[in-house]
Protein backbone atom coordinates (compact mmCIF):
# COMPACT_ATOMS: atom_id res chain seq x y z
CA UNK A 1 0.00 0.00 0.00
CA UNK A 2 1.85 3.11 -1.24
CA UNK A 3 1.16 6.84 0.22
CA UNK A 4 1.19 9.82 -1.49
CA UNK A 5 1.78 12.76 0.03
CA UNK A 6 0.21 15.81 -1.85
CA UNK A 7 1.32 19.24 -1.52
CA UNK A 8 -1.03 22.03 -2.12
CA UNK A 9 0.22 25.55 -2.48
CA UNK A 10 -2.63 28.58 -2.04
CA UNK A 11 -1.45 31.98 -3.00
CA UNK A 12 -3.29 35.14 -1.56
CA UNK A 13 -3.27 38.68 -3.05
CA UNK A 14 -4.96 40.81 -1.38
CA UNK A 15 -5.62 44.83 -1.64
CA UNK A 16 -6.81 46.33 1.59
CA UNK A 17 -7.65 50.43 1.48
CA UNK A 18 -9.49 52.25 3.76
CA UNK A 19 -12.81 54.03 1.98
CA UNK A 20 -13.43 57.54 3.56
CA UNK A 21 -16.71 57.84 5.12
CA UNK A 22 -18.82 61.45 4.69
CA UNK A 23 -19.41 61.80 8.50
CA UNK A 24 -19.64 65.83 7.81
CA UNK A 25 -23.23 66.35 8.18
CA UNK A 26 -26.03 64.13 10.07
CA UNK A 27 -29.70 64.51 11.73
CA UNK A 28 -30.01 66.37 15.24
CA UNK A 29 -32.86 64.01 16.46
CA UNK A 30 -32.81 65.54 19.44
CA UNK A 31 -33.65 68.96 18.32
CA UNK A 32 -36.55 68.13 15.83
CA UNK A 33 -39.79 69.74 15.41
CA UNK A 34 -41.59 66.53 15.36
CA UNK A 35 -45.28 68.20 15.88
CA UNK A 36 -44.96 69.70 12.80
CA UNK A 37 -43.62 66.54 11.00
CA UNK A 38 -46.35 64.70 12.49
CA UNK A 39 -49.10 67.51 11.15
CA UNK A 40 -47.26 67.14 7.76
CA UNK A 41 -47.14 63.20 7.74
CA UNK A 42 -50.74 63.05 9.00
CA UNK A 43 -52.34 61.82 5.61
CA UNK A 44 -54.42 58.68 4.68
CA UNK A 45 -51.41 56.15 3.74
CA UNK A 46 -53.91 53.34 3.25
CA UNK A 47 -54.92 54.42 -0.40
CA UNK A 48 -50.94 55.34 -1.12
CA UNK A 49 -50.16 51.80 0.58
CA UNK A 50 -52.17 49.49 -1.84
CA UNK A 51 -48.70 48.25 -3.80
CA UNK A 52 -46.56 45.68 -3.14
CA UNK A 53 -44.44 45.51 -0.44
CA UNK A 54 -41.31 46.99 -1.78
CA UNK A 55 -42.88 49.91 -3.83
CA UNK A 56 -44.71 50.75 -0.90
CA UNK A 57 -41.44 50.91 1.41
CA UNK A 58 -39.10 52.67 -0.59
CA UNK A 59 -42.29 55.21 -1.40
CA UNK A 60 -42.40 55.67 2.46
CA UNK A 61 -38.86 55.76 2.66
CA UNK A 62 -38.22 58.47 0.40
CA UNK A 63 -41.19 60.74 1.53
CA UNK A 64 -39.92 60.62 5.45
CA UNK A 65 -36.34 61.48 4.33
CA UNK A 66 -37.90 64.43 2.09
CA UNK A 67 -40.02 65.58 4.84
CA UNK A 68 -37.29 65.46 7.59
CA UNK A 69 -35.16 67.85 5.80
CA UNK A 70 -37.31 70.90 7.10
CA UNK A 71 -38.23 70.03 10.24
CA UNK A 72 -35.05 68.29 11.17
CA UNK A 73 -32.05 70.02 11.87
CA UNK A 74 -28.65 68.80 10.62
CA UNK A 75 -25.73 68.83 13.13
CA UNK A 76 -21.69 68.31 12.38
CA UNK A 77 -21.01 64.13 12.89
CA UNK A 78 -18.34 63.16 14.76
CA UNK A 79 -15.48 64.36 12.37
CA UNK A 80 -13.79 66.17 14.81
CA UNK A 81 -12.31 63.03 15.55
CA UNK A 82 -10.62 62.72 11.85
CA UNK A 83 -8.15 64.63 10.38
CA UNK A 84 -8.55 64.45 6.71
CA UNK A 85 -4.44 63.13 6.99
CA UNK A 86 -5.24 60.20 8.55
CA UNK A 87 -4.96 57.52 6.13
CA UNK A 88 -6.21 54.78 8.88
CA UNK A 89 -8.30 54.77 12.01
CA UNK A 90 -6.81 56.01 14.85
CA UNK A 91 -6.13 53.93 18.07
CA UNK A 92 -8.27 53.81 21.00
CA UNK A 93 -5.83 55.24 23.18
CA UNK A 94 -6.04 58.69 20.97
CA UNK A 95 -9.68 58.39 20.56
CA UNK A 96 -9.85 57.99 24.76
CA UNK A 97 -7.27 61.06 24.94
CA UNK A 98 -9.80 63.27 22.41
CA UNK A 99 -12.58 62.09 24.44
CA UNK A 100 -10.54 63.00 27.96
CA UNK A 101 -9.81 66.78 25.90
CA UNK A 102 -13.02 67.26 25.67
CA UNK A 103 -14.41 66.31 28.27
CA UNK A 104 -11.79 68.28 30.34
CA UNK A 105 -13.09 71.52 27.96
CA UNK A 106 -16.42 71.26 28.87
CA UNK A 107 -15.86 71.27 32.54
CA UNK A 108 -13.67 73.79 32.50
CA UNK A 109 -16.25 75.82 30.34
CA UNK A 110 -18.63 75.05 33.59
CA UNK A 111 -16.03 76.06 36.77
CA UNK A 112 -13.83 78.41 35.03
CA UNK A 113 -10.99 76.27 37.12
CA UNK A 114 -7.85 77.33 36.57
CA UNK A 115 -6.87 73.95 37.64
CA UNK A 116 -8.98 72.51 35.18
CA UNK A 117 -7.99 74.52 32.40
CA UNK A 118 -4.25 73.24 33.27
CA UNK A 119 -4.78 69.68 33.01
CA UNK A 120 -6.89 70.62 30.06
CA UNK A 121 -3.72 72.06 28.43
CA UNK A 122 -1.46 68.54 29.22
CA UNK A 123 -3.94 66.51 27.61
CA UNK A 124 -4.53 68.71 24.81
CA UNK A 125 -0.39 69.02 24.24
CA UNK A 126 -0.48 65.17 24.42
CA UNK A 127 -3.07 64.56 21.89
CA UNK A 128 -1.56 67.02 19.64
CA UNK A 129 1.91 65.26 19.83
CA UNK A 130 0.16 62.03 19.51
CA UNK A 131 -1.78 63.20 16.33
CA UNK A 132 1.59 65.13 14.95
CA UNK A 133 3.47 61.76 15.09
CA UNK A 134 0.83 59.67 13.63
CA UNK A 135 1.19 61.84 10.85
CA UNK A 136 4.27 62.03 10.45
CA UNK A 137 4.51 58.03 10.24
CA UNK A 138 1.94 57.70 7.55
CA UNK A 139 3.27 60.50 5.61
CA UNK A 140 6.89 58.84 5.43
CA UNK A 141 5.49 55.11 6.09
CA UNK A 142 7.64 54.46 8.44
CA UNK A 143 8.10 54.31 12.42
CA UNK A 144 9.39 58.03 13.41
CA UNK A 145 13.04 57.69 15.38
CA UNK A 146 12.64 59.00 18.58
CA UNK A 147 15.92 61.51 17.81
CA UNK A 148 17.49 63.70 20.63
CA UNK A 149 16.18 64.24 24.16
CA UNK A 150 18.39 61.44 25.49
CA UNK A 151 21.64 63.12 25.64
CA UNK A 152 20.47 66.09 27.48
CA UNK A 153 19.40 63.93 30.16
CA UNK A 154 22.97 62.01 30.80
CA UNK A 155 24.99 65.33 30.52
CA UNK A 156 22.55 66.75 33.00
CA UNK A 157 21.76 70.26 32.35
CA UNK A 158 19.70 72.50 29.80
CA UNK A 159 20.56 73.79 26.76
CA UNK A 160 19.46 77.26 25.70
CA UNK A 161 18.58 80.19 27.93
CA UNK A 162 17.42 79.52 31.13
CA UNK A 163 15.00 81.93 33.09
CA UNK A 164 15.99 85.02 34.01
CA UNK A 165 16.62 85.20 37.80
CA UNK A 166 16.03 88.89 40.21
CA UNK A 167 18.57 89.67 42.84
Amino acid sequence: MAISIAQVVLSFYCELGIIPRNNSYKFNFMKGNYSQLRLFMDRNWIKEFEHNVDNVWNYFRSELEREMKPYIPLCKGNSWKRKSAWSRPISALQKEMINKKCRLWHRYQETRDIKRLQEYKKVRNCVRKESRKLEKRTITGCVSKIVGGTHRQRLGHRFGVGDRSTP
